[in-house]
């Protein structure tokens, strides 16, 4: 997927080429995903990025507001265990399913296999991997990795951009 999404940012204009070449260089030197060097760099604003992100990939984007908002219930249904391995932080129960914040990649073969362990619908939202980081942090009570945390807080203060259209949803 950061082929997908590096494409459409650059065939829409929001991040140059040549930017675009820096951020991969960026991302060989540090790790990471795209997503988090975009917003490292100050090259596209959270609520665009998780724009892109859901057309890349195909699923629908959680809001800044929704990805910190964390059911207590949906937490105690899903171990820690199972939602580091499946890539997953529980966000709600809705009365048929089970809302995940989910990353790239997404894999969605190993998503409908943890539906099926958990014999429950899973509705997975795609948002940028510092956000997956720090809600599963807070969600098991354990210490997000310092470069996600330092980036929350850069996001944090950046002006809240709305985003343009609508993502497609599955």
């Amino acid at each position: 997927m950061p082929a997908r999404l590096s494409s459409l940012l650059v065939r829409d204009g929001l991040v140059t080429v040549k930017r675009m070449e820096r951020v991969f260089q960026r991302q060989v030197i540090y790790g990471g995903a795209l997503d988090s060097i975009l917003l490292e760099m100050n090259l596209i604003s959270e609520e665009r990025l998780t724009q892109y992100l859901a057309l890349a990939c195909g699923l629908p984007p959680a809001s800044r507001d929704e990805a910190g908002d964390l059911d207590p219930a949906a937490v105690a249904r899903l171990p820690r265990e199972l939602a580091e391995q499946y890539r997953v932080v529980p966000l709600a129960l809705d009365a048929d399913a089970l809302r995940l914040l989910v990353c790239d990649p997404v894999d969605l073969s190993t998503l409908e296999d943890l539906a099926d362990s958990l014999d429950l619908a899973l509705r997975p939202l795609i948002v940028p991997e510092y956000r997956w980081h720090v809600a599963m942090a807070r969600a098991y009570g354990t210490q997000a990795p310092a470069r996600f945390s330092t980036l929350a807080r850069q996001v944090e203060v950046s002006p809240v951009t709305a985003p343009v259209g609508r993502a497609r949803s599955v």
